[in-house]
């Protein structure tokens, strides 16, 4: 019998300190259109792109950021 053990290769990434979240809302993502099978992915992006930037935590700027990424996923 074979034993096979390993461990998460991402697990000091996870126990850092948590990226700060986009200041945009699941309703108001459905809001301007946005279908619900696409809000966690726009939402994904959202987050990485205000982590990248802080500057970018304009609610009307990352509306029209998701609009547009909504468009690009399938």
């Amino acid at each position: 019998m074979k034993l096979i053990y390993g461990f998460d290769p991402h697990a000091v990434q996870k126990t850092g300190p948590q990226p700060p979240h986009a200041p945009v809302t699941v309703r108001d993502l459905a809001a301007i259109g946005i279908p619900l099978r696409k809000i966690p992915r726009v939402r994904e992006e959202l987050d990485r792109l205000v982590a990248a930037d802080p500057a970018l935590r304009d609610p009307a700027l990352l509306l029209k950021l998701a609009r547009r990424l909504a468009r690009q996923f399938l």
